[in-house]
């Protein structure tokens, strides 16, 4: 008995026992039932009439046919290639592997990448049986599926890469996505995404309003509420330099924040996070890629540095206050109070919140920022990310303290930056407070 492969994703091949199947078994009924039973979703196969009816017209010529194809199937595969009942027809088991059972392996084992590179086309690309609807409808049906089950699968690849650093190929993995699956949303969302990492905001946001155009005029539909969001921080993301490959040091400690912050979500917890880097500008780069992520998955971000240890009590973490915490969604649900308190201490604040009373005098503006950052992490996930840590006031390091108390039930991230090799006994107690410590280099 032979072994047949078989590739469906992409124009169709065969090979039997490693080789080129023999002209007559790629004849067009007897390769159409072989791909049919191929893709049979039991161990039963398919019923005789059914497969009769689908390849030929269904009375005693077609049943005829069918009894032929399945000899000459046998005949070239080996009298063991078929299982035959009275009603049913079905591939032995083992004798054929497909693509497909590849791909469903490595989708199931969220091997994106590895599933992504099975995709070469559409099922079955340019094959066709004339005269036979059935297996023309079965065609239709099975290419919209794979559609988009591979533009799925790239999608993932594409965000998979993207967080390891590796722009380029996460582009790659995009533009496949949405040629193979025009129609496909979320691989189109994907490549928003993916291309507004990679510089190309402007492009991305022009192909994303066209998609929306075609796919309003063509079947009457508007993006899902997820992907209109997408769009709109998209529109707000600074500008990024273009598509490069994140520094091999970098990719890694990439993921391991991504997942560190992912962790601090799914189970909220007041989380610090510390980053060791005796060279700034590798820690720099790594806020970029990390930073522009979050933003875009829809985390409130600030981002300060701080610059003087000889500062005013407080500066870094008053910082924050003045670095986008005002734009955060869900501040309004602080108490009164604590937005008064801070109208009082930053200009911003008092033009956004101008007839609030301070209620309690004695709250100081730190443990008042403390609490406007609690009430924004109750609606939305939250990251703060403080540069150079090392040359903070030390007060600093007892404010970040504060806030992980207040969060401890939140899903709040505070991250910080530090040369080690510079950082003053006052802070040291920030390492051992950390759930993560990273270094870099």
């Amino acid at each position: 008995m032979a072994r047949v492969q078989c590739r469906f994703l992409g124009p169709l091949e065969v090979l039997v026992d490693g080789a080129p199947a023999p002209a007559e078994l790629l004849w067009r009924k007897n390769v159409g039932l072989l791909t049919y039973l191929a893709c049979a979703p039991t161990s039963r196969g398919r019923e005789r009439d059914h497969l009769a009816a689908l390849l030929w017209a269904n009375d005693e010529r077609g049943r005829h046919s069918l009894s032929q194809a399945v000899g000459s199937l046998r005949r070239l595969l080996g009298e063991g290639v078929l299982v035959v009942d009275p009603v049913h027809l079905a591939l032995a088991p083992g004798v054929v592997s497909t693509d497909l059972q590849a791909f469903a392996a490595h989708e199931a084992a969220g091997a994106w990448a590895e599933a992504g590179a099975l995709a070469q086309g559409d099922f079955l690309a340019g094959f066709a049986i004339p005269d036979a609807d059935g297996y023309d409808d079965w065609l239709g049906a099975e290419r919209a599926l794979w559609r988009a089950r591979m533009a799925q699968a790239l999608a993932r690849a594409a965000r998979a890469a993207g967080d390891q650093g590796d722009l380029p190929a996460a582009l790659a993995h995009v533009a496949r996505a949405t040629t193979l699956d025009p129609d496909h949303g979320p691989a189109h969302a994907e490549a928003l995404r993916t291309r507004a990492l990679a510089g190309d905001a402007p492009g991305a946001l022009a192909d994303w309003d066209a998609f929306c155009r075609r796919q309003a005029a063509s079947y009457g539909t508007t993006p899902v509420a997820e992907h209109v969001r997408l769009a709109e921080r998209v529109r707000r993301l600074p500008a990024r330099p273009p598509a490069d490959r994140l520094p091999a040091p970098l990719g890694p400690a990439l993921q391991q924040l991504l997942h560190a912050v992912d962790t601090a979500v799914r189970a909220p917890r007041g989380t610090l996070l510390l980053l060791e880097a005796p060279a700034p500008a590798g820690a720099s780069r790594l806020l970029d890629e990390l930073l522009a992520r979050l933003h875009l998955d829809g985390t409130a971000t600030a981002r300060v540095q701080a610059r003087d240890p000889g500062a005013r009590p407080w500066a870094a973490f008053h910082a924050f206050a003045e670095a986008g915490v005002l734009g955060f969604p869900g501040i309004t649900g602080a108490a009164p109070n604590s937005l008064a308190v801070l109208a009082a201490t930053f200009p911003a604040w008092a033009e956004r919140f101008p007839n609030l009373a301070i209620t309690s005098p004695d709250t100081p503006p730190m443990v008042a920022l403390a609490e406007v950052l609690c009430a924004a992490a109750d609606e939305a996930p939250v990251v703060l990310a403080l540069e150079n840590a090392h040359r903070a006031d030390p007060s600093t390091g007892m404010a970040l303290g504060a806030v992980l108390t207040y969060a401890a039930r939140l899903p709040l991230v505070l991250l910080a930056t530090r040369d080690p090799a510079h950082t003053p006994p006052a802070l040291d107690g920030l390492r051992a407070r950390a759930d993560l410590v990273i270094g870099l280099g």
